[in-house]
């Protein structure tokens, strides 16, 4: 079981690889010449606003719009699936805390450990502190993702037992009868999209390596796609 669930954690460690702080977050920058907000710059008919630190890359390529397109970034967003899919996944916020627990009651899960783990986790899950006058945190962290990542795990036990005669689909089992295979109808409801015979394939083969826990990694993965980016 351990060593699935590292492996899963090494694919969202390898997707957020294409992520670096590298570059100028700054609107605008020191140099007013620089500056697409500066009036005079505005004005200037030789300012053709493809700079480095401009949108309007010259290339036409949108995902390249800062000039980075050096070997590292091109082989980090090719292991997520290219240029196009490593946008999606930079640009993507966590799913809201209160979100998060509907998503988990319309699939099933009932009042047991995960939806405990869900009410004791809310700080991690970054909820917001109206005391405080903070909001709810845009993004995840890596203690947001390790604490939702536990707590589906936790929910793979109720959605095997309590999908089928869940709100979200009723009528659906994740499981075939012999608890030996996933039904492709089961994962379609968790992702909220078709799923492929390669999502059957990838969750079956968690069950042959791990007979006992193998359907309960696999799962939470699943849950883990619809609920976040990756």
């Amino acid at each position: 079981m351990k060593r699935i669930a590292l492996a899963l954690f090494s694919v969202l460690a390898i997707a957020a690889a294409g992520c670096s702080n590298e570059g100028s977050d700054q609107l605008g920058g020191s140099d007013p010449a620089q500056d697409p907000n500066n009036r005079e710059t505005a004005r200037n008919p030789e300012n053709t606003g493809t700079g480095p630190d401009h949108m309007n890359d010259p290339s036409g390529d949108p995902t390249n719009a800062n000039g980075d397109n050096t070997p590292q970034k091109v082989e980090n967003d090719n292991k997520v699936g290219g240029a196009d899919v490593a946008s999606r996944l930079h640009a993507c916020g966590k799913i809201s805390y209160i979100g998060l627990g509907n998503y988990l009651r319309a699939h099933g899960v009932a009042n047991g450990a995960a939806m405990t783990a869900y009410n004791q986790g809310a700080q991690s899950l970054g909820i917001a502190n109206y005391s405080a006058r903070a909001a709810e945190a845009p993004f995840p962290s890596a203690a947001a993702f390790a604490k939702q990542f536990d707590i589906l795990t936790l929910a793979a036990t109720d959605i095997i037992a309590n999908l089928k005669t869940s709100t979200a689909c009723p009528g659906v089992d994740i499981l075939s009868a012999d608890a030996k295979s996933f039904n492709k109808d089961g994962i379609s409801c968790l992702i909220g999209v078709p799923a492929t015979d390669g999502h059957v394939s990838i969750a079956n083969s968690a069950i042959a390596e791990n007979p006992t826990d193998g359907a309960k990694i696999a799962i939470a993965a699943l849950l883990l796609q619809a609920t976040s980016c990756q």
